[in-house]
């Protein structure tokens, strides 16, 4: 052999050596890059599920149908007040807790149009629907809680079934349930992935 020969077959070597090296660290940098994909996913379906059952708790609080004397204002004798500015005060406490897992869950909105499929993204437009019609359907009930009458007055029931969760089959409740069960369901599959 000569020194041709023996330059040749450590050129060939070095390639090998550097094409194999080369095939590892892409495959190495593909499996970390998923890896790493699959860990973001999985956190952001966390703690999407995470804001949702907040949401849920706080929306469940906020239709309470128990009001405690301690709710009230202590500026305001509860005899001297109108029934209006009793609940206006009673609900502007409780909805800071549910504008906060509200605003925490909407921070999430545009990864899940980003990172989910459409029935994931409707099922999250439905919920805040759900929180929208509420927050309309209270301030018409704060409005006119003066002069209702909800023992005769088949409206007037129906506005005070969606303001407070009063018992089983409440419709309000049983959408908005169903909505966070299928998110839940739909979230759960997700992290199971990962």
């Amino acid at each position: 052999m000569n020194s041709i020969d023996l330059t040749l077959i450590k050129d060939i070597i070095l390639i090998i050596g550097s094409l194999t090296a080369t095939f590892f660290t892409l495959r190495s940098f593909n499996k970390w890059k998923k890896e790493h994909k699959g860990k973001l996913k999985y956190e952001l379906s966390r703690n999407l599920l995470k804001s949702i059952l907040d949401l849920r708790d706080d929306f469940g609080r906020v239709r309470s149908p128990l009001i405690l004397a301690s709710e009230f204002s202590s500026k305001h004798h509860i005899s001297e007040t109108k029934k209006s500015e009793q609940y206006q005060y009673v609900f502007q406490n409780r909805l800071k807790y549910l504008q906060e897992s509200y605003n925490t869950f909407l921070s999430f909105l545009p990864e899940v149009e980003i990172d989910y499929n459409s029935e994931m993204s409707k099922l999250c437009k439905e919920l805040t629907r759900h929180v929208t019609h509420y927050n309309i359907k209270l301030n018409e009930f704060i409005q006119l809680v003066d002069n209702l009458d909800t023992f005769n007055n088949p409206y007037e029931k129906e506005l005070n079934s969606i303001i407070f969760n009063n018992g089983d089959n409440n419709p309000t409740t049983d959408s908005f349930d169903k909505t966070v069960g299928k998110l839940k369901i739909q979230l759960t599959k997700e992290m199971k992935k990962y």
